[in-house]
């Protein structure tokens, strides 16, 4: 009957699964360490920019593989961010976000 605590458990229950993603666990860490000195940042590309993404995903022998690694943490990471905005925008409706 409340549309926001909807919308709000229904982005918490997908964004869960990719807070137990393995191939995200690097860069989840990264956007957590950054949004630590910056709440509003959604820069999780910055800390991990220089080593790779994921060791078991990466071939380093085949670069179609390790392209297509790439693109999948892009996309989990543009959803997971999608997700996050949701949550917190109804946090914000709620005033329990600044």
């Amino acid at each position: 009957s409340d549309p926001m605590a909807f919308l709000h458990e229904v982005c918490l229950h997908f964004r869960r699964q990719y807070d137990e993603d393995e191939l995200l666990q690097s860069v989840l860490q990264s956007l957590q360490c950054e949004r630590a000195s910056a709440p509003r940042s959604h820069d999780w590309w910055s800390g991990v920019a220089s080593q790779p993404i994921h060791d078991d995903c990466h071939s380093g022998d085949d670069p179609a593989i390790d392209e297509l690694c790439t693109t999948a943490l892009r996309v989990k990471m543009c959803e997971y961010l999608c997700l996050t905005a949701h949550v917190e925008a109804v946090d914000i409706l709620r005033g329990t976000r600044e």
